[in-house]
């Protein structure tokens, strides 16, 4: 039996979800077979009919409708529907051990088979571990346990169920009524139990800008050499930042847009919004020397934060 790959969405994030799927296609192994299931949200026909279209030979794609809110979820709290939905993939697929959770913000640009034959050993999933602007001065929160990033899961479905994590997963998002709770709540509950990745896996298009080669080493216990070859040729881009389907210049934008134009949505024009951060962001990126990084850092501590 296969190992489902899983992504949500509502009609929103159907297509980025739509470019995450396709750049996924397109760079699968010869031969490969993928079964991919989109959790969603009360799609319209229109959203339904351009993700049904994806499949391929060797790719199915299975449209399923959760249109309830996953049990206990704050009708007003600040994280969507369908970002709560991984919480409930255990139940929705009893008959799986592990399960593949994709966010819908990502580009896939090499074959999954490496996440896909993971074992686990027992542990709660595999993720990669996340960086934050905290983790670097001025701010120096390094003494904070690591947290992982949520957007990537391999999920141990049947050690989620035989715990019954649900509810767990769920008391925390309610004790932790902020933004991107859901994340929160799966690091706390999970409690370090994490199989870790390599951060190729699941590279963060912020992090092209946030530290430098240096800090970056010294955080995910690497090299800087290692370093700049998973920044050159990352496995999956993950745009958590500014998304390139909003803001054109949008760290890593071009590499996003050229699936864009691959999916089933190359005939959609996008709508970009006017905003000056994804631009000096880019720029910074590219012009400013790796020693004047901690001091932009410093300065959005002082004057932005602050």
């Amino acid at each position: 039996m296969s190992i489902p790959i899983i992504f949500a969405c509502d009609n929103n994030y159907a297509p980025p979800t739509a470019v995450a799927i396709t750049s996924l296609i397109a760079n699968k192994a010869p031969g490969t077979r993928h079964d991919i299931h989109i959790l969603a949200n009360a799609l319209s026909d229109f959203h339904a009919q351009r993700l049904a279209s994806l499949a391929a030979p060797g790719v199915s794609i299975t449209i399923r409708d959760v249109p309830d809110r996953p049990r206990d979820i704050p009708a007003n709290g600040p994280v969507t529907t369908t970002t709560l939905y991984r919480f409930i993939i255990p139940e929705l697929f009893p008959r799986h051990d592990t399960a593949l959770y994709l966010d819908g913000d990502i580009i896939i640009l090499s074959d999954l088979a490496p996440l896909l034959n993971l074992d686990l050993a027992g542990r709660h999933a595999a993720a990669a571990l996340q960086v934050n602007i905290g983790d670097f001065p001025p701010y120096s929160f390094q003494a904070r346990p690591k947290e992982f990033n949520a957007g990537i899961l391999l999920l141990n479905l049947r050690r989620m169920r035989e715990e019954n994590l649900y509810p767990r997963l769920m008391e925390a998002v309610v004790r932790n009524n902020i933004g991107a709770n859901d994340q929160v709540a799966l690091n706390q509950v999970f409690n370090g139990d994490i199989h870790w990745i390599d951060t190729a896996y699941n590279y963060a298009s912020s992090y092209d800008f946030l530290c430098t080669d240096r800090e970056a080493a010294r955080h995910f216990n690497t090299t800087p050499a290692e370093w700049r070859r998973v920044q050159k040729n990352p496995a999956i881009v993950h745009y958590i930042d500014s998304k390139p389907w909003l803001d054109r210049c949008s760290l890593r934008s071009k590499l996003w847009r050229r699936y864009y134009k691959m999916s089933p949505y190359r005939d959609v024009k996008l709508q970009y919004r006017a905003t000056l951060k994804p631009l000096a962001t880019s720029l910074l990126a590219v012009l400013l020397p790796m020693f004047l990084r901690p001091v932009v850092r410093g300065f959005y501590a002082r004057f932005v934060k602050g």
